[in-house]
């Protein structure tokens, strides 16, 4: 009875066709709507988080297909059950959306800081391994999101220009993540709720980073050769880095 089902019996008589094909559509249409009624609330999130990745990369970048036959769990880190977590709950505004460890990545030296991203409705947060909030920003601040093409799980999150200065908002933010597909859809869906507006998700081989003062800009390569350590960042000068992934 499910709805991907295809199978339908062919009509004895060529005349029968049209109305064969008609029964046919209807009887998918119900099946789909059965299929609907049927679903739970947290199934029907799952499955509307897979079509608006499904939107945003399919076609566009290379990990993507990959991440198809992948459930999206939301939390990755058990937060509503690790004693040492339960106070993130609280100090972040919202339900828990997504929990996931991530790297943040120096703007310095391209190195990665163990990081725990959480998302809810209207914030986004970056806590330290204690469980300290270290980045807490708006999700009507963020800008736009920028990803690679390629199979990397590199995402940068720009501020607007209007972003609250300092405290916790911190600066734009560079991350990587073996879910940048599933976070990246879900950031979308949470902006488009509280803004009304579609997130502006950019995929591209180059991306401006403002390091310190300055912008940089910042260039990926695709390497044959896998290193095991993630992206490996060669500074080209004062105005260019390259991220080999």
């Amino acid at each position: 009875m499910s709805p991907t089902n295809k199978t339908w019996a062919q009509p004895k008589y060529k005349f029968l066709i049209p109305v064969n094909q008609e029964l046919m559509r209807i009887f998918h249409l119900w099946k789909c709507k059965r299929f609907m009624q049927a679903l739970t609330p947290q199934r029907k999130a799952v499955l509307e988080a897979k079509l608006c990745a499904s939107e945003l990369f399919r076609g566009k970048k290379k990990s993507y297909p990959a991440s198809i036959p992948k459930p999206f769990q939301g939390d990755y880190v058990g937060i509503q059950k690790n004693p040492k977590l339960q106070k993130l709950v609280t100090t972040v505004p919202g339900n828990i959306e997504v929990a996931a460890n991530v790297q943040r990545i120096s703007k310095t030296d391209g190195k990665g800081t163990p990081t725990l991203f959480l998302l809810t409705k209207s914030n986004l947060a970056l806590a330290d391994s204690k469980g300290q909030v270290k980045s807490l920003v708006k999700l009507n601040e963020i800008d736009n999101v920028s990803v690679t093409k390629f199979s990397d799980g590199i995402f940068f999150i720009k501020l607007a220009q209007t972003a609250t200065p300092g405290g916790k908002g911190g600066n734009d933010i560079l991350l990587t993540s073996e879910h940048v597909i599933e976070i990246v859809a879900r950031l979308h869906q949470a902006v488009l709720e509280m803004t009304k507006k579609k997130l502006n998700v950019q995929i591209t081989d180059q991306f401006s980073v403002t390091f310190k003062k300055d912008p940089v800009a910042v260039k990926f390569v695709e390497t044959s050769v896998q290193n095991g350590k993630g992206p490996v960042f060669k500074k080209k000068g004062s105005q260019m880095v390259e991220v080999h992934v």
